[in-house]
C-alpha cells in the first residue's frame, strides 16, 4: 500500500484515464473519490465500491468549494488532488476542429474545463493543503500541449486530431503545473503532471486509418492504456518514491515525443 486510509479526489473520474485512477488509488488504500458531472458507468469497467461519487463542474467554484468541503469533513483531510477532467471536441466523430472552424464559445469551453477547472479546483484543494502543510497534486496534461495543433494529413508527423484549442489548454496545464510546484514547495506540497500520447478508448476517437497512422508513429508500436497513466500517477502520488519530484511533466507516450 501507497498509504492507511490516505483521502484523493480524482476530478473527470468517470471517463477512461480518471476512472482507471480512481480504481488504482482505491486499490493501493486511498480513499478515493470521483468529482464529475456525471457518474461513473460500466462503459470502462466496475470501480472499486470504495469509491465515492461527488456530483459537480470543475468550472463552478461554488460546486468544487461544496464537494471539496463535504468530503474533508468527512474525511478529516485531503492528501491528493488528481486533476483528468477534460475534453477534445471533434468534427464528423473523428476529424480534428480546425481554427478556422471553432467558435469562441467552443474555444471557451475547452480553455473552462481543462485549464480553468484545473485552476479552480487546484485553488480549493490548496486551501487545506495549507491548513496541513502537506499535499499532493497530480495534473493530467497531453503530449499535444508539446506538439501543438498537428498537421493536416496522416502521412506527416506529428499527426493527431487534437485541436488547436485542446493543445493549447494542455500546454497551459503544463506551465501552471510548474508555477504551483515553485508557489507551493515551502508549505511541503508537490506538484506535477502526467502527459499522455494517444490512449486506447481516450479521447483520440480515432477511425481506422487514423489510428494506423498515429500508430505508425509510436516507436513503441503500441497505444497507451489507461493503466499506463494511473501507474505513473501512483508512482507520483508515493512520497516514499517520489519525496524529491516537483514541477515536471512527465510523457506516457510510446515515445511519441522523444525529446
Amino acid at each position: 500500500m501507497i498509504a492507511d486510509r490516505k483521502i484523493a479526489i480524482v476530478t473527470g473520474g468517470s471517463g477512461n484515464i480518471g476512472q482507471s485512477i480512481a480504481t488504482a488509488l482505491s486499490n493501493e488504500g486511498y480513499r478515493t473519490a470521483i468529482f464529475d458531472r456525471s457518474p461513473p458507468s460500466e462503459q470502462f469497467g466496475s470501480l472499486p465500491k470504495e469509491v465515492i461519487f461527488l456530483s459537480g463542474d470543475v468550472c463552478r467554484e461554488e460546486q468544487v468549494k461544496r464537494a471539496f468541503a463535504e468530503l474533508f469533513e468527512k474525511e478529516g483531510r485531503l492528501d491528493l488532488l488528481v486533476n483528468a477532467a477534460g475534453i477534445s471536441p471533434k468534427r464528423d466523430g473523428s476529424k480534428r476542429a480546425r481554427i478556422w472552424e471553432v467558435s469562441f464559445e467552443e474555444w471557451q469551453n475547452v480553455i473552462g474545463v481543462n485549464l480553468n477547472g484545473v485552476f479552480v479546483t487546484c485553488k480549493v484543494a490548496t486551501e487545506y493543503f495549507l491548513r496541513q502543510r502537506s499535499g499532493n497534486i497530480v495534473n493530467i496534461g497531453s503530449v499535444m500541449g508539446f506538439i501543438g495543433s498537428t498537421s493536416a494529413s496522416s502521412n506527416r508527423f506529428p499527426y493527431s486530431n487534437s485541436g488547436a484549442h485542446y493543445c493549447a489548454s494542455k500546454a497551459a496545464v503544463h506551465n501552471l503545473t510548474k508555477s504551483l510546484a515553485r508557489e507551493l514547495a515551502e508549505f511541503n506540497v508537490r506538484v506535477n503532471c502526467i502527459a499522455p500520447g494517444a490512449v486506447e478508448g481516450g479521447m483520440l476517437l480515432l477511425d481506422e486509418d487514423q489510428r494506423q497512422s498515429v500508430l505508425r508513429q509510436l516507436p513503441l508500436n503500441s497505444f497507451c492504456k489507461a493503466r499506463d497513466i494511473a501507474e505513473a500517477v501512483l508512482f507520483l502520488a508515493c512520497s516514499d518514491k517520489s519525496r524529491a519530484i516537483t514541477g515536471h511533466t512527465i510523457t506516457v507516450d510510446g515515445g511519441w515525443n522523444m525529446r
